[in-house]
């Protein structure tokens, strides 16, 4: 029987991407950037967020968290959205999940930047990482 150890892997995967991230670093003179997208106060979600944000500061990346009011409309969502998706310092963009039931995650994913799409939420990206295709490998297939 094998016994994995989760603490080694891990420590090999963060110091892989440590790596990759000095590689992106070197070639574009910034490290690459993910920008998480909170609406609410759901506690789960906070302690998920503030872990993956931690997780990209450990590896050197730029991590912004931009949390909304639970009360915000589709349309604000979408042109904040919008603005993450078309800003060349933003390298991934992380819509943290449960919406409230009031905001489309179908339109979300309709909205978001294939390439910027760090969970596997677009059609697009989904079906590049489906035929191996996929220049993201996002967490969550």
């Amino acid at each position: 029987m094998l016994i994995l150890n989760g603490r080694e892997v891990a420590e090999e995967v963060r110091a892989h991407l440590a790596l990759r991230v000095e590689n992106f670093q070197r070639k574009t003179g910034r490290p690459p950037h993910l920008v998480v997208m909170l609406v609410g106060e759901d506690p789960a979600s906070q302690v998920y967020v503030r872990n993956k944000h931690l997780a990209c500061q450990k590896i050197g990346m730029a991590s912004t968290v931009k949390v909304f009011p639970k009360d915000l409309d589709q349309t604000s969502f979408l042109r904040a959205l919008s603005e993450f998706n078309q800003d060349p310092a933003v390298d991934g963009i992380l819509v943290q999940l449960p919406l409230p039931a009031h905001l489309s995650s179908e339109l979300v994913a309709e909205n978001l930047s294939p390439t910027k799409d760090a969970d596997g939420l677009t059609y697009g990206t989904m079906g590049r990482l489906f035929a191996g295709k996929s220049s993201v490998k996002s967490c969550t297939p």
